[in-house]
């Protein structure tokens, strides 16, 4: 909410930085999840729509291909969020590994 507040600083005033989140963040993954497959089976559906022939069936020939492109587009994006929801063990590791690197080179 305060992202909100401080692009409409002019209309809402000073942004209340001491409000909390609008959703739980266990919320936040299955939320993004079920975003990016709504968009997927949007794209599916205007992708069936643009290779369809006059008179009403898909060109499997067109339609193949770009399902293909988007359904890897899809995965990559599920691996990526999966990726964000590791960030903070990630940065661990590292402080971690940097620490063990540390104490070699110095004994």
């Amino acid at each position: 909410m305060p992202v909100v507040q401080n692009l409409a600083a002019d209309l809402l005033g000073v942004p209340l930085w001491t409000l909390g989140p609008l959703l739980p963040a266990e919320w936040l993954y299955p939320l993004e999840l079920g975003f990016l497959g709504l968009g997927w089976f949007g794209s599916l559906l205007v992708l069936s729509r643009l290779a369809g022939r006059k008179d009403g069936r898909i060109s499997w020939r067109a339609f193949v291909p770009w399902a293909t492109l988007l359904t890897l587009l899809f995965a990559v994006a599920i691996w990526l969020a999966s990726l964000a929801c590791l960030l903070p063990f990630v940065g661990f590791g590292a402080l971690w590994l940097r620490g063990v690197l540390r104490q070699r080179s110095n004994g």
